[in-house]
């Protein structure tokens, strides 16, 4: 005992040695600092890749919305040069006049343009496709990611469809006349037919929100887009 004190005795008395400090910060900063850096430490949450399995459920979402005016690209062969670009291939080659004068032309064509005046389904559909050409399917949604919007248009065999897919965004902001929310951003698209499936590249700091609303809009759109090619998996 009386060594344990000695030694109590001689570590006080070498502190006692020591000049005193006095913190003269705001107690306020200090706690907001620490707040801040154990925020900053928090892990962040990431967007980790996975597979998710589109089913084959060519159903979509469409309900009291108007439609718009179908559109027809004519494929020119004499007109596509080796130095186009991706975007003039995907440019509409005849006017509105032109489509409504080969929709009159057609019992049927004629009947579904009167019905889709009164009408709640939106969508822009491609009426006819020669051996050319061939169609791609894209989709966007509404503002509210309420329902599907399909959007189809018809584009030259000379390129692959993934050249087609991956201008997808400019075409829609070029093309579609309505307010839409079209969620692959920056995404690249890879289709593999022969797999079944479709392979997507994210860019960096691609999130999808929290919920279940967007995720689901994003299944839709992507069944939209390639369901119709038969594929069955998405990878991403």
């Amino acid at each position: 005992m009386d060594s344990n004190q000695n030694k109590y005795d001689e570590i006080t008395e070498q502190l006692s040695q020591f000049p005193s400090f006095t913190d003269r910060r705001d107690k306020e900063a200090i706690r907001q600092q620490i707040f801040a850096q154990m925020k900053q430490n928090e892990p962040t949450r990431q967007y980790k890749p996975r597979k998710r399995w589109i089913p084959l459920v060519s159903t979509l979402l469409a309900t009291t919305v108007l439609v718009f005016i179908s559109f027809l690209y004519y494929t020119n062969t004499n007109v596509l040069k080796e130095n186009s670009t991706q975007q003039d291939a995907m440019e509409y080659a005849t006017e509105e006049e032109t489509l409504i004068e080969k929709s009159a032309d057609q019992e049927s064509g004629v009947q579904s343009n009167g019905n889709m005046e009164s009408s709640n389904q939106m969508g822009m559909f491609v009426q006819q496709t020669n051996e050319q050409s061939m169609v791609i399917h894209g989709a966007t949604s509404d503002p509210q990611l309420q329902f599907v919007i399909p959007v189809s248009f018809i584009a030259p065999e000379g390129k692959s469809k993934e050249t087609y897919y991956n201008q997808l965004e400019t075409y829609l902001q070029e093309h579609v006349p309505v307010s839409s929310n079209y969620l692959f951003e920056g995404v690249s698209f890879q289709l593999d037919e022969e797999n079944k499936e479709v392979i997507l590249e994210l860019p960096k700091n691609f999130s999808i929100s929290e919920g279940s609303t967007v995720p689901n809009m994003f299944e839709d759109q992507l069944r939209s887009m390639f369901s119709p090619y038969g594929v069955e998996t998405a990878v991403f």
